[in-house]
């Protein structure tokens, strides 16, 4: 087994608070500004989904040094596939943070929920141009299995007849 990144910071983490939503929204679109969110729209996402039948965790990782998050990390059911025991999950660091441990703290906080929860399968997702993930999520025994593609919507328009 490949030996795995140990934080070099010393870190805090606890589950999501509703004071995070600001630096949520910061972190992920400061890694995928493509997939901008505001916080009111990861409010309403997580307010939308029935926690009484899925599964729904998000946690803060925050270190000492800043005393604010660096990162997060959740887990899912998927509610249009849903199966009891197998979850999807993210883990997002702020670029600033990111190789300092932090990701394989969190994942190792999600690990414990995948444990309680005796998940059989868990997913997630990186993208083929952010080698930093697709690293941590090999090293960690995952393998590609579905590929998708978005389509670059200004290509494929400036190809369209005009009237």
């Amino acid at each position: 087994m490949k030996s795995l990144q140990k934080p070099t910071l010393p870190l805090q983490i606890s589950e999501f608070k509703a004071d995070d939503y600001g630096k949520l929204a910061y972190v992920f679109g400061s890694i995928f500004p493509d997939y901008d969110r505001t916080p009111e729209e990861w409010r309403f996402e997580d307010e939308s989904l029935d926690k009484s039948k899925f599964h729904f965790k998000r946690y803060s990782c925050i270190t000492n040094e800043s005393q604010e998050p660096v990162g997060f990390a959740q887990c899912q059911h998927v509610p249009w596939m849903y199966h009891p025991k197998k979850l999807w999950f993210d883990i997002w660091v702020d670029p600033q943070h990111q190789r300092k441990g932090i990701g394989s703290a969190l994942y190792e906080r999600l690990n414990q929920d995948f444990k309680d929860l005796s998940t059989v399968t868990s997913w997630t997702g990186v993208k083929e141009d952010m080698p930093y993930p697709i690293k941590f999520a090999t090293d960690r025994g995952f393998h590609e299995n579905i590929w998708t593609r978005r389509p670059n919507i200004e290509s494929v328009s400036s190809h369209w007849p005009t009237r």
